[in-house]
């Protein structure tokens, strides 16, 4: 978890953003790879992954025969709730979103999962 948020501290004032990758059995989810992928919009209020190295970050994914957990982004000035920019872009059902929020200078970190909406899971960070 320390890498993405470093991660998302050296973007700010604009948002971050990764891939998740690891193990998926049944309901839990174990995050064994962190991809800190580019913002091509750098924007503090919206991101894209940058499209080539999402393609070569899926393949890598695949080779290592990984499963995609999902992706993380920040929230430099907003909490860590999915915005409506969030739900709108929310491309991959049953993947995890994780949202990093900077608001005040801590970081919160809450991840969530797309079934038709964003609905909150549980995060266990062990290190």
């Amino acid at each position: 978890m320390n890498k993405i948020i470093e991660h998302c501290w050296a973007e700010y004032p604009y948002e971050a953003c990764g891939i998740l990758a690891g193990l998926i059995r049944g309901e839990e989810k174990t995050v064994t790879r962190i991809y800190s992928t580019r913002n091509t919009l750098r924007s503090a209020t919206r991101y894209q992954v940058d499209p080539e190295e999402q393609v070569r970050v899926f393949e890598e994914i695949e080779e290592s025969r990984l499963d995609l957990i999902g992706f993380y982004h920040s929230h430099p000035s907003f909490t860590a709730q999915p915005s409506g920019i969030d739900e709108k872009h929310a491309y991959y059902p049953e993947q995890s979103y994780v949202i990093i929020s900077l608001m005040g200078g801590e970081a919160e970190v809450r991840s969530y999962v797309w079934r038709d909406r964003f609905l909150e899971e549980a995060v266990q960070v062990v290190e």
